[in-house]
């Protein structure tokens, strides 16, 4: 059976998502894994309004964020915390249990 994913090192993932754009590139890839395309009319060509962190549809000009529609909708903590996050629950080997309490 073949793997859909790479194995990934703690040094591998470090030296990978090291920036918040690092992070963004690898976000946008995942959720428009075909290319962009707008979550109000379909279509795929966009605007990337930089210093807001948002993508624009050309035609109908809707706005949504690569964070829109995930856990990590409206956050504030940057994308490289949240990746962290991602790789230490998903490579801890003891796992984590559904009926675990956070104390």
């Amino acid at each position: 059976m073949k793997r859909d994913y790479e194995e990934m090192t703690f040094f591998k993932f470090k030296e990978r998502y090291q920036t918040e754009e690092d992070c963004r590139e690898k976000l946008f890839c995942i959720k428009w894994f075909d290319g962009y395309v707008c979550p109000k009319c379909g279509h795929n060509e966009y605007y990337a309004i930089k210093e807001r962190n948002l993508y624009q549809c050309r035609k109908c000009r809707h706005q949504t964020s690569l964070t829109a529609g995930t856990i990590m909708h409206r956050t504030r903590t940057p994308l490289v915390k949240w990746f962290w996050a991602f790789y230490l629950i998903s490579t801890d080997k003891r796992g984590i249990s559904a009926l675990r309490t956070i104390k």
